[in-house]
């Protein structure tokens, strides 16, 4: 005569007996297996969810109370595992798509193409002569408030000058 399943779990977890734990998963693999795959629709995840589902019976069978409709037990945590794992799938898709969306982001130059110098920056050289001339010239040029600005950073322009044009 065969053992009902709570004969199976109580053995297993009294004897630590394996050949127990063998039979209540060979009697329940394929009700788990495809709870699992209509929830995740992929067979790799179905086995996975599996496999996560009889780890958690043979942790907590110790826990079940005398009275548990074992086949219940395990479809209710298949059930939660496989909803735990397809929010994980989603969140690792989606991050994954982030990472290639900043990917080809990154790696497009073409948009910046119309802003970059025709001229190397070692050929600008700047004058400041033509600088200060074209300073002169402007009409807000002789405002009070601009000449005082001016001629107190005059002698640091002309400090700084050969910098300038050696940088430019």
């Amino acid at each position: 005569m065969t053992d009902t399943d709570l004969q199976l779990l109580a053995r297993y977890t009294r004897d630590r007996a394996e050949d127990a734990f063998a039979e209540i998963v060979r009697r329940h693999l394929n009700l788990v297996h495809s709870a699992a795959l209509r929830q995740v629709h992929s067979p790799q995840l179905a086995e996975e969810v599996a496999q996560s589902a009889f780890t958690d019976l043979a942790r907590k069978a110790h826990r079940l109370a005398p009275d548990t409709n074992l086949t219940a037990w395990l479809y209710q945590v298949t059930r939660r595992t496989a909803i735990d794992v397809v929010r994980r799938e989603a969140r690792r898709q989606l991050r994954g798509q982030i990472a290639t969306e900043m990917n080809v982001m990154n790696a497009s130059t073409g948009d910046w193409t119309h802003i970059e110098p025709r001229v190397a920056a070692t050929q600008l050289r700047f004058d400041t002569s033509r600088l200060f001339a074209a300073w002169e010239r402007a009409p807000t040029a002789r405002s009070p408030r601009l000449l005082r600005h001016r001629s107190a950073n005059a002698s640091l322009q002309e400090k700084h000058a050969d910098r300038l044009s050696a940088l430019l």
